[in-house]
């Protein structure tokens, strides 16, 4: 990700459903790990996922303000860690990248996650306070926040990917074999005169 990139990313200052900051924190902070692992439960469960940027500072007017990781903490953060922190919680796994953006002269840990691949991520661990073994999490419209599937609109988004992601493999796996499927397409009234023409024109 380039200078341009990550502000696009953070450049409003404002968290959104599928972008949320953190503060500068130590990886090995116990808390933080679980709150980082909700979070990448909640966004591979909508579409197309989400990031959470680590390195911004709430600010009393509920903007956040870019300040960078501090080096000491910085120094904490490896990708196979985290990755391994998060299998502990996800099943099935989730698909992510980690990567440290430098803008304007400091640090920023950028976790980019992505939509989950054929089904649902589903919590398989409790953390006390935080996460519940057999909980589905998701992003709220609500607010940008992670939180437990709230409703049967984020319930029915769920649904719609999955089916979606069912369905391809099907005609994927059908492909695979050698069967064909054939589906009418309705023309369009452009390509109605087009068919049209030429068929006047062979008659003439």
């Amino acid at each position: 990700m380039d200078e341009k990139e990550f502000l696009e990313l953070i450049g409003i200052g404002q968290e959104r459903r599928n972008l949320e900051f953190k503060q500068s924190t130590p990886w090995n902070d116990a808390r933080f790990k679980a709150k980082i692992a909700k979070a990448i439960l909640g966004f591979t469960n909508i579409r197309d996922g989400g990031y959470i940027v680590i390195g911004l500072e709430k600010q009393n007017d509920g903007l956040h303000k870019s300040v960078g990781v501090q080096p000491k903490h910085l120094a904490t953060y490896n990708g196979d860690n985290v990755a391994s922190h998060v299998a502990r919680y996800a099943e099935p796994y989730v698909k992510f990248d980690l990567e440290v953006v430098n803008f304007k002269g400091e640090s920023y840990v950028v976790v980019r996650i992505y939509e989950f691949e054929d089904t649902p991520v589903i919590c398989k661990k409790d953390y006390p306070q935080i996460l519940r073994k057999g909980a589905i999490y998701t992003r709220s419209y609500r607010m940008p926040e992670t939180v437990e599937v709230p409703s049967q609109t984020e319930m029915r988004e769920i649904l719609e990917i999955t089916t979606e992601k069912r369905v391809k493999k099907f005609f994927q796996t059908m492909g695979r074999i050698g069967i064909i499927f054939s589906h009418a397409v309705s023309e369009s009234d452009e390509e109605k005169f087009k068919s049209q023409r030429g068929d006047l024109i062979s008659d003439e």
